[in-house]
């Protein structure tokens, strides 16, 4: 097919980021082990943020080598500005990667709409409850029955059901770690995060050591809220550990396609979480050692030199992708 200068530009750029995401993504799952067993190592904080952005690697890295790579080599060298052939294979890729990214869009807007509307709801039939001790708002409701969740993108705020304030299923002390737990997902953003998650297209593989990148990232988060909420007391974690198995046994999963953090959440692998509440050790700060540093050194001199290396061939990467087929 016969196509302009600037559609065979757009192709080249939608093609170009489909396959490398689709390469760094899989470079990912392939490293997944050796990632996770050195990510057990650090911080819960750390680790949650490492596998945030672990994730969005892929998308931004295609993104970024098409940029500054395919795009300029393309207008740098390209002649003809009239129409021209485009390979039928490319047009094929072009089709896949604007379905993959187009569901992935599409994805998102509902959680966001559904998140939103779910939002409007809680305020409207919420009753709001002071709390000088916490700088997120509380809303109490009738529904979903023993429920403690952080709702909303926008001013999130921390819905409690209303049964657990009546019936005294909450201490005074444990509605504080609670609380905390959620202000503690408020403050890092945890909310904005989980969206932008469900924004970014991605593979979705399953990981050779289990679960996903999205339940380990999941996992690190409420762990990473336990510590915050905790404070290094063990009588607030057991208090915290305590309220978890409590309200597990009759809490309902809030409905997993809106945008929450739930202090009882679905996709955390639940008995680990209580373990290290109850058998926490004080969280030591780990330095970068100088092996580590040098390694690190040496994979970003290994990277410049193999894009050195094959950059003639480079030089005609774009016509070859848009004449695949």
């Amino acid at each position: 097919m016969a196509l302009s200068y600037t559609l065979r530009l757009i192709c080249l750029i939608v093609v170009s980021t489909g396959i490398l995401q689709t390469a760094l993504d899989l470079i990912l799952w392939v490293g997944s082990p050796f990632l996770l067993r050195r990510l057990t190592s650090l911080p819960a904080r750390l680790q949650e943020r490492l596998l945030y952005f672990l994730q969005l690697t892929p998308f931004v890295g295609a993104a970024l080598l098409t940029g500054l790579l395919c795009v300029p080599q393309y207008l740098h060298t390209e002649t003809n500005l009239a129409s021209e052939n485009v390979g039928w294979l490319c047009l094929l890729l072009v089709a896949m990667v604007f379905t993959w990214f187009g569901f992935a869009a599409f994805h998102s807007i509902r959680v966001a709409a559904r998140t939103m509307h779910f939002t409007r709801a809680c305020r409207r039939s919420g009753q709001i409850v002071p709390y000088a001790d916490n700088h997120t708002s509380i809303y109490t409701l009738q529904e979903p029955t023993h429920q403690v969740a952080l709702v909303g993108l926008f001013n999130p705020f921390v819905c409690i059901s209303r049964h657990l304030m009546e019936d005294g299923s909450l201490s005074a002390l444990a509605l504080d770690v609670v609380l905390d737990h959620e202000h503690s997902h408020a403050l890092h953003c945890d909310n904005w995060k989980l969206l932008s998650l469900h924004a970014i297209p991605r593979l979705n593989l399953g990981l050779r050591g289990g679960g996903t990148w999205m339940r380990h990232w999941q996992n690190a988060a409420e762990w990473a809220a336990d510590d915050d909420a905790v404070r290094g007391d063990r009588t607030r974690a057991f208090l915290l550990a305590e309220t978890l198995v409590a309200l597990t046994r009759r809490a309902a999963i809030l409905d997993p396609e809106m945008i929450c953090t739930g202090l009882v959440c679905g996709g955390s692998e639940f008995a680990v979480r209580i373990d290290r509440l109850i058998q926490r050790a004080p969280p030591c700060p780990r330095n970068p050692s100088l092996r580590k540093v040098l390694a690190l050194a040496v994979l970003i001199f290994g990277a410049a030199l193999v894009i050195g290396t094959l950059s003639p061939w480079l030089q005609n990467l774009s016509e070859h992708l848009l004449h695949l087929g």
